[in-house]
């Protein structure tokens, strides 16, 4: 007995030691990077690894690494599992001063603040492509975001950017075209206003950028950085705080008399229009959709995780149940015309208004003014929800927290079968086997990767992401990893979003 007692404290006080040398590790890492010397700014490390989810039952900050069998069974629900367990760990109430790091001591529900991931970098903080002279190597992950339009009446909120004209340029920032379309186009909801979006990256893909100098203007193009290397984003075994990269892109609606708030989580917000006579005027914000993607060793081609809100549209097959829908009409689906799909661009009647899953503004109809409101699009969604039946489950655990995130679903998530050579590991697979969609390369049958699933859409983000088939049978043509995997550096687009979608610093 007192030898097994022995055993135990032998083994206490080794566990002991290893988090506190754990903690000392990372606060030096901090301390390195010149602004992170408070212990309570060091990131958490990572989870356990996500498996089935069968015995979550409560919620938690801690982000899952990776998945814990990518050759063992239901694969597809280990990935909705770690999708997701790191949804709650990115919308847990942030340490305030902190960026990126969870407030350890607050509930899920904590009101106020951001959440952890509205405090990770945006794009315009780390590059100034139209700055010769631009050079963040001296910037620290820390650091305050800095000045931009509309920082002055700002006070801690967050500022979106849009303009009234230009489809894509300077202000933008990607902050209203993200509804994916040949061209990027602009999604108007049915109270007439524009949606607005928000690129966000985390500290793992933060460092490596700044460590080798990939954001100082000259070293990378719309392609990426300028290197011969060759660029391989750090996963969860490189990463400076062992959760990998990942990108965050968030969808927002403009909330009216006619929501409610009590379903959402919101944000008090600035939005900038340099076009209104009120450039930088205030909004309360609704979260609509978030793409989250994430790489880990078992995905080196990424995770792709995408969820939606409820009230976004009505299920698969249906034509609405009289509720109201942010993307969606009841009366237009009824008066939808018979030959929307004779036609690749709509024309500017009420009539083709109603067609589903086309771009109206500004192609056809005029973008909203101060005084006019956009038109609204009409989207539907087009696959159902491929959730592995964990919606359920974690709607209930959010409903039981009283959380607004409770009206939020897993639309899908996207891996890579074989994204790694069986018989060597350090071999990362480069091609998918069966490519889709418009952007197209050759199909290989060996040495390659399967996407799974083939096609995956959020309606907030990707609404134009849709084709026809016979008569007017409407279909999803593409899928996250497909359109990065073959266009992104490193499947990442943040490079041509910097060189692009630029916010000037005041």
């Amino acid at each position: 007995m007192r030898e097994g007692l022995a055993n135990i404290n032998v083994l206490n006080v080794l566990t002991v030691l290893g988090v506190l040398l754990l903690a000392f590790f990372y606060a030096c890492n901090a301390d390195n990077k010149g602004s992170d010397s408070e212990l309570r700014c060091v990131e958490p490390l990572p989870g356990a690894r996500a498996e089935l989810c069968d015995d979550i039952n409560d919620l938690d900050f801690a982000f899952p690494a990776d998945i814990s069998d990518p050759n063992g069974v239901e694969v597809q629900k280990q990935y909705d599992c770690l999708s997701w367990l790191t949804f709650i760990a990115l919308n847990w109430p942030a340490e305030k001063g902190c960026r990126g790091v969870p407030d350890r001591d607050a509930p899920f529900t904590k009101s106020g603040g951001p959440r952890v991931w509205e405090t990770y970098k945006a794009i315009f903080e780390i590059f100034q492509s139209q700055n010769p002279f631009w050079d963040p190597s001296d910037q620290k992950w820390n650091d305050s975001p800095q000045a931009i339009e509309c920082s002055g009446m700002a006070n801690g909120k967050k500022i979106t950017h849009r303009t009234t004209k230009a489809p894509i340029g300077q202000n933008v920032e990607n902050e209203f075209l993200e509804a994916l379309s040949t061209g990027f186009g602009t999604l108007t909801d049915q109270a007439g206003n524009l949606l607005r979006y928000e690129v966000r990256l985390n500290r793992d893909i933060y460092e490596f950028i700044i460590d080798n100098g990939y954001a100082i203007t000259g070293n990378y193009s719309y392609n990426g950085p300028i290197t011969s290397e060759g660029l391989f984003l750090p996963d969860n075994t490189t990463g400076f705080t062992g959760q990998g990269t990942m990108e965050i892109k968030a969808a927002w609606k403009v909330l009216t008399e006619q929501d409610d708030p009590k379903r959402y989580y919101t944000s008090e917000a600035v939005i900038f229009d340099p076009e209104s006579s009120t450039p930088c005027s205030e909004a309360t914000l609704g979260l609509v959709g978030l793409h989250i993607t994430h790489k880990n060793f078992n995905a080196p081609q990424w995770v792709w995780a995408t969820f939606e809100h409820v009230d976004n549209v009505p299920p698969l097959g249906s034509n609405g149940d009289g509720r109201q829908y942010t993307l969606f009409s009841e009366s237009c689906a009824a008066a939808e015309p018979d030959n929307c799909w004779s036609f690749q661009q709509p024309i500017a009647s009420e009539e083709f208004r109603c067609c589903s899953n086309l771009e109206l503004n500004p192609r056809v109809f005029p973008m909203q003014t101060d005084d006019t409101p956009g038109t609204p699009n009409q989207a539907t969604r087009l696959n159902p929800l491929r959730d592995s039946g964990l919606n359920a489950k974690f709607q209930k655990i959010l409903a039981d927290a009283g959380s607004p995130f409770q009206y939020y679903v897993l639309v899908g998530s996207e891996y890579p079968e074989g994204g790694r050579d069986p018989e060597n590991s350090s071999k990362i697979r480069t091609r998918p086997c069966k490519p889709i969609g418009a952007v197209r390369v050759p199909p290989v049958s060996e040495n390659c990767y399967t996407q799974i699933p083939g096609d995956l859409r959020n309606t907030s983000m990707e609404t134009y992401m849709a084709s026809f088939g016979e008569g007017t049978e409407h279909f999803s043509s593409d899928s996250c990893l497909n359109c990065h995997g073959a266009v992104g550096a490193n499947f990442s687009f943040i490079w041509l979003d910097a060189m692009t979608n630029i916010v000037p610093l005041k």
